[in-house]
């Protein structure tokens, strides 16, 4: 990419550095559970012991496989955006799912920037690392040409993936538009990278749906879906791990995509550039506005309190995580957590009371509860059955 103008230069530089992890489960996305470490004071995210779903949830829930990406597996608490999400898992094999709203939310506003007027953000629908769709970029940039001189300020977001492939690089230079990577899921960072940078822009358009549309929604921009739509078909996408691994998914997408679910269903969006719609509302309702929890909540639903956690010892994470004037609670399911993990005669005397002690906390603390112990009592079973 040539040096950027100046205005772009200084969005660059004011975006949050790429910080590289390696993902120990889906809650790690996009640096999701670093957020709620850095809200609770902590210099680094423990292991989180949930999945908390990334992106955005935008077809009906039909399969519990949706939301677990790279799951830690059965009996394990599961974070949804939503409350119908929550409540379709719960029926369907993920008893211990919860609503948390999407981790976007959780970015906090201190990462806004000036907003630059009569500003347009591109952002192309991506590819991924293994899918082989090619778009039609110049079909792509002759429906948006003449309307780029309605803006001051023109930039581009491009995927990782889109990147590795060269894709539409040539088409932005042509046409003199500077552009960033957009967000990498091994990037801490990324989802206070993309707040700051929608954050500078008036208005954001893209050719298809995605995550981005609320993001940006919900910030105020004016979003669009404008041009031609990519081309969707099962060759492109086989190959791609998780489809690969649950083609009925891909049927039942390719079969939404192709009876125009989403133009059905977001019609407000399909719009010029300069005519696209704000509407932090929607956003926040599509994100799960509703059932976001404050960070503590979060944490101890993704299982930052157990004794066992290598990171801190209970006492400590007791303090962190307000628990410590609990303490008569805690020590009662600390006592019958010991009681249980001291063999199997053991668990068969007191896992009944198990049900008993939970009811005895106050409503705010039994999802965190049944997780807590969930994740303990599993793995002390897990010990068990190799023992044997």
């Amino acid at each position: 990419m040539s040096q950027p103008p100046a205005w772009f230069a200084e969005i660059l530089r004011s975006l949050p550095p790429v910080s590289p992890q390696e993902p120990r489960n889906e809650a790690d996305f996009y640096g999701a559970t670093d957020l709620i470490a850095a809200a609770l004071g902590l210099s680094a995210a423990p292991t989180p012991q949930a999945v908390w779903t990334h992106g955005w949830h935008y077809n009906p829930p039909q399969f519990v496989e949706t939301f677990l990406w790279q799951g830690p597996g059965p009996g394990r608490a599961v974070l949804t955006h939503r409350e119908n999400d929550a409540a379709f898992l719960r029926a369907n094999q993920a008893p211990l799912s919860v609503a948390v709203g999407a981790p976007f939310l959780y970015v906090p506003a201190a990462f806004d920037g000036p907003r630059l007027p009569d500003s347009l953000l591109i952002m192309p629908f991506h590819s991924l690392d293994e899918t082989r769709h090619i778009p039609d970029e110049q079909a792509y940039f002759e429906a948006i040409d003449p309307h780029l001189a309605r803006f001051a300020h023109v930039a581009a977001c491009i995927h990782p993936s889109c990147v590795k492939k060269n894709l539409w690089i040539g088409g932005l230079a042509a046409r003199g538009i500077p552009w960033v990577n957009g967000a990498e899921v091994r990037d801490r960072n990324a989802l206070r990278r993309v707040r700051s940078l929608l954050s500078r822009f008036t208005h954001v358009t893209s050719n298809w749906i995605g995550s981005h549309v609320p993001y940006a929604a919900l910030l105020g921009c004016r979003v669009s879906i404008f041009g031609p739509p990519p081309v969707f078909r099962r060759e492109d996408y086989e190959n791609q791990p998780f489809y690969k691994q649950h083609p009925q998914i891909l049927e039942r997408d390719l079969d939404l995509l192709h009876r125009g679910y989403v133009r059905e269903t977001f019609p407000q969006f399909f719009a010029p550039p300069d005519a696209g719609v704000g509407d932090p509302a929607w956003a926040w309702e599509q994100l799960g506005g509703a059932s976001q929890k404050d960070p503590v909540t979060v944490a101890r639903l993704l299982g930052w309190g157990a004794e066992d956690s290598p990171e801190l010892p209970f006492s400590t994470w007791a303090e962190r995580l307000g628990w410590s004037g609990q303490s008569a609670e805690l020590e009662r399911l600390r006592d019958l957590v010991d009681r249980l993990t001291k063999g199997r005669d053991a668990w068969q005397q007191h896992a009944g009371g198990l049900e008993e002690e939970i009811r005895r906390l106050r409503q705010a603390e039994i999802d965190a509860a049944n997780v807590s112990l969930t994740t303990r009592i599993g793995r002390f079973a897990r010990r068990l059955i190799k023992r044997r």
